[in-house]
This record gives structure tokens, sequence and C-alpha cells, in this order.
């Protein structure tokens, strides 16, 4: 997955960033999250400037996206069983990236392509 969909994904939309969602990979692995604002403002500071037409592409490469874990829908796995505790910090990076943004009824709001 190319992170800078991810993030334009809610970077771009301020309606997104309200949005409590299920993060969802093919493997079954479920979280349901809710952005956090807090974090992700506090660390906008070392980001490349969006407003700069020749740092788009860097700005949106170079930031990553985190959320707050609401709770843990679905987890497999011995290895999973580590990934991630109810109330912890989730950063999105390239390696951990979902395959699917659903909302609280299950409707896919974004798809890894």
């Amino acid at each position: 997955m190319i992170l800078s969909e991810f993030v334009k994904f809610f970077a771009l939309h301020e309606k997104n960033r309200k949005l409590e969602v299920i993060l969802e990979w093919e493997n079954g692995r479920k979280l349901f999250v809710k952005y956090d604002t807090d974090y992700n403002s506090d660390n906008a500071g070392d980001f490349p400037d969006s407003d700069d037409p020749e740092n788009e592409e860097g700005y949106y490469e170079y930031q990553g996206i985190a959320f707050e874990c609401i709770s843990i829908i679905n987890l497999i796995g011995s290895e999973d069983e580590k990934f991630m505790e109810e109330g912890e910090l989730f950063e999105i990076t390239p390696d951990n990236s979902p395959d699917f943004i659903k909302d609280k009824n299950e409707h896919i709001l974004w798809k890894n392509k």
C-alpha cells in the first residue's frame, strides 16, 4: 500500500478525522479505533510543509497516522496477542497498513488498491 493514499484519506477531509472506524486486514485482524487528533497534531511540526507544492509527495510519504484503539474485534495467532491493547495508540506505517477502513456498520470507506 502507498501510505500517502491512506494519509490523504484522513488529512484532506476534516469529517474523516471525527470518525470511529474499523481497520481490517485480509488475514482477519480487526480493530475498532478513533483518529487521535492530539497525537497527530503534536507530531505535525516534524513534517514537511504540505502547502509547498514541491513538498507535497514528501509530506504524505513521511507522515504516519495514529489512532486510539477503542476495542479489539479480532486478532489472530500468537503474534497478534502482543499486537495491540485497548486504549493504546496504533500508528499506521507502510508495514502494518490495513486493507480496509470500514464504518461501524461494516460499510467500506476505503480499500487498499
